[in-house]
């Protein structure tokens, strides 16, 4: 603390303290076990000196349940902003929310790499801002594809956590964003979706004009990075909410606990 750091004391294998309650007979009440364990904990602490600890219960087997979401957004609040993006897109896609949280942050950057190919595009040269912009693309929806958990390693260890065949969570993604390479034809079709080639076909035709081409250049360079990213975003952000269903059955309420 004289340091100014932040403590948070986490209390695992909840599941296996109830489990043992619930075998030993008698009435139960699991809030009320949970309640009892929290504040045995607390009172623990606070007799070494510690006057407001906060304790997370948690299950090592299943984050969904007990306090996890609770130390999740308590880490989220302490952490700076840099460290609490690297944070939130490093989690596990245990639920639905984690997903959301994860579209908002990597959203920034659609925002920061549209603003780059922007003053890319005021380069005169017709035809090169597309161009030069294509492998930057690619290499940031590679980047969105690892973040949502959609690679090949985090789809394995998301099976082996949800207790499911790999291929049960693969059946759903429909995105050929994944699963495969992301070439530039590929780019070509979501540009067409996106409707970023009527743009890109305008940029042709004006960057003949010197100043004309330049000045809509930057514009236009901005708007279709803006358009193919978010959409690619968005489009990721479906197939791993599918995931998460196929993984869990239900999009998982974080907060909420079994009966």
């Amino acid at each position: 603390k004289r340091l100014g750091k932040n403590f948070y004391f986490v209390r695992s294998k909840i599941d296996s303290d109830l489990y043992s309650k619930r075998k030993g007979g008698g009435q139960f009440n699991e809030e009320e076990e949970l309640e009892k364990i929290r504040n045995d904990c607390v009172s623990k602490l606070q007799r070494t000196g510690i006057p407001s600890p906060r304790v997370f219960l948690i299950s090592n087997f299943d984050l969904n349940l007990y306090d996890f979401s609770l130390l999740n957004k308590a880490l989220e609040d302490d952490l700076t902003n840099i460290m609490k993006n690297m944070y939130i897109l490093a989690l596990p896609n245990l639920n639905s929310e984690i997903v959301e949280k994860k579209r908002k942050e990597l959203r920034k950057r659609v925002w920061m790499l549209a603003i780059l190919s922007g003053v890319i595009g005021a380069v005169p040269v017709p035809g090169v801002s597309l161009g030069c912009d294509t492998g930057r693309v690619i290499g940031e929806i590679v980047r969105f594809r690892q973040c949502l958990g959609l690679n090949d390693s985090s789809l394995q260890s998301l099976a082996k956590r949800a207790g499911k065949p790999v291929k049960d969570l693969k059946a759903v993604v429909t995105t050929p964003l994944v699963g495969g390479d992301i070439t530039p034809d590929v780019i070509n079709r979501l540009a067409w979706s996106a409707g970023a080639v009527t743009i890109s076909a305008i940029e042709l035709v004006l960057d003949t004009i010197p100043v004309i081409g330049s000045i809509f250049g930057v514009g236009s360079l901005f708007l279709i990075t803006y358009k193919l990213l978010s959409a690619a975003l968005d489009d990721l952000t479906e197939s791993a909410q599918k995931v998460v269903t196929a993984a869990f059955g239900t999009e998982n309420d974080p907060n909420q606990t079994p009966a």
